[in-house]
């Protein structure tokens, strides 16, 4: 134990009160913050619907669990989690009650503590620190900096102080990363947190009242921290005594392997060095054969030069003959030399060749690459055509209306929607039973009417109003559009057509006003009217 009269003892004792007070001032915060989130991950798809757990003990997890432990892990703030699935009593995930147990997978290794861990209270600093940096439940986030200097330098340095000492130096830097903390946005408006921040500057400023009592509370924080980092150890200790019996069972594998391997080799090898034995044999046995017959050939082949020899000695006539043979020869030999220069330079013509071929190749791989890519051009240039030629079928309609004021078409309907796509079935249909269906009928049809049905908002009015315009020119007498959601608004359609088409009005009442456009309209061969209201109508005369 430290001598309590040593400052660095008593500064390391201040410390101690100091992350016991930041760790005060930022629970209720963090309790608070972490049940609003979990209620609204309850709530959230998949797991809204989601029943309790199933789970048995040393049975594979149910269906809850794995959807459970997905969601944690994707709200997981690092790119690798690490997620401490047994702090956790997952029976509890999804109780109204569950949040804590949610929590305490973002920590580090609780080991024999997960039981007494129920809320932000009972956590020690280490663990809340990690929660905030590891947990999304609190938006926006609070600075990663101040998170890791109150987790590395304030409370790891202070848990792992050698003898319990600190330096002079180092408690004004560790009061003023924890000042930081609990003055992170987070926390600016947190009465307790405000309150901690406050009672840090009186303990810096102040130093310790009472020694002994603030001693106690610091040895049992330290006793906390210790307690922690020792099952960190522990649990780190077993994840790497488990590798290394992995690898240990991984290498005895490999070692009976290349055994059995290697006792293989050694068979083959001795039926291989038989086999070479009688090979060698055979070998040495046909070798004598060759070169006793090699020799009784060359003794042949020398004697036969011998006489050859002779024979220019003791004949002048031979000799003439052997001058030309020699000059022969000696042309032959040019004639090789020449013969290999040739062959020298079509092997570099050759070369060249394959690596212009080579070249060849690679071109037309770009040009088929190139053919493929005006392809897809071409056929989006087919499209734009196709618009194209739309566009100029509808610029020849209207100016064909623009440029003949007999065949002038009057349309009063709504202005075409410039969205409106699809709905060709119903387009057709319309097209059958109004435009085409009238001419099978003939002059003697007064009337053609359909209506168009359907919920509010699936588009009755927007169907009704892009058949008047694009069928205009097939009613040349005029297409008239009536608002009948309102009897007001029917007299406003009609007044307005009428006085479109030049007929004086008077103030009439609605029917009589109605009876006159209706008397015009009976006049009128080939023009079509269309009603809107509650019920859309198109409706051909």
């Amino acid at each position: 134990m430290a001598e309590l009269d040593k400052k660095q003892h008593k500064n390391w004792v201040m410390v101690g009160c100091a992350l016991n007070i930041a760790k005060n001032g930022i629970t209720p915060k963090i309790q608070t913050e972490m049940e609003t989130w979990y209620q609204s991950l309850l709530s959230s798809p998949p797991l809204q619907s989601l029943a309790s757990c199933t789970c048995i003990p040393r049975a594979p997890k149910c269906v809850t669990c794995d959807t459970w432990e997905s969601e944690l892990q994707r709200h997981h703030t690092s790119s690798r989690p690490k997620m401490c699935w047994d702090n956790s009593d997952r029976k509890q995930w999804g109780s109204l009650t569950g949040g804590w147990e949610v929590a305490k997978v973002f920590m580090p290794t609780l080991g024999s503590r997960k039981a007494h861990v129920i809320n932000a209270e009972t956590t020690d600093i280490g663990g809340l620190l990690n929660l905030l940096q590891w947990c999304p439940f609190i938006k926006p986030s609070i600075s990663r900096k101040w998170l890791s200097s109150a987790r590395d330098e304030c409370r790891n340095h202070w848990a792992h102080a050698p003898k319990q000492e600190l330096q002079d130096t180092d408690v004004p830097t560790i009061f003023g990363h924890l000042n930081n903390l609990l003055n992170d946005p987070v926390f600016s408006t947190d009465k307790a947190a405000q309150k901690a921040s406050k009672d840090l500057q009186d303990l810096f400023h102040q130093g310790l009242v009472n020694v002994r009592d603030s001693e106690v509370k610091a040895l049992h924080l330290l006793r906390q921290s210790l307690v922690a980092d020792l099952i960190k150890c522990q649990d780190d200790l077993a994840d790497v005594l488990d590798k290394v019996g992995q690898i240990d069972v991984e290498t005895k594998k490999v070692s009976s392997g290349f055994q059995k391997e290697l006792s293989e080799v050694k068979e083959q090898s001795s039926l291989n060095r038989e086999e070479i034995d009688n090979l060698r044999q055979q070998l040495e046995t046909k070798l004598k054969d060759v070169e006793t017959n090699l020799s009784s050939d060359i003794s042949a082949v020398l004697r036969a030069a011998d006489d050859f020899n002779r024979q220019p000695d003791e004949r002048d006539d031979l000799r003439g003959a052997f001058e030309v043979i020699r000059e022969d020869v000696e042309d032959v030999r040019n004639g090789i030399q020449h013969v290999v220069m040739e062959l020298n330079s079509t092997t570099s013509q050759v070369a060249k060749l394959e690596t212009d071929l080579a070249n060849v190749n690679c071109e037309v791989k770009d040009v088929a690459n190139e053919v493929s890519s005006n392809k897809s051009t071409i056929v989006g240039l087919q499209r734009d055509v196709k618009d194209v030629k739309e566009e100029v079928e509808t610029l020849k309609w209207n100016c064909s209306q623009e440029t003949n004021d007999d065949d002038y078409i009057q349309c009063t309907a709504p202005c075409r929607l410039d969205a409106f796509t699809g709905r060709t079935p119903a387009l057709e249909w319309l097209e059958n039973n109004i435009v085409l269906e009238s001419r099978e009928n003939g002059p003697g049809t007064s009337c053609n009417t359909k209506t168009i049905c359907g919920l509010g908002g699936c588009g009755k009015t927007s169907l009704a109003v892009e058949f008047a315009w694009r069928h205009a020119n097939r009613f040349p007498r005029g297409v008239f559009w009536i608002n009948g959601e309102s009897d007001g608004n029917i007299r406003k359609s009609v007044v307005e057509i009428l006085t479109l088409v030049n007929i004086d009005l008077s103030t009439e009442s609605i029917d009589d006003t109605l009876n006159r456009f209706l008397a015009w309209f009976s006049k009128k061969e080939t023009s079509m009217a269309s009603c809107g209201g509650q019920c859309r109508r198109v409706a051909r005369f």
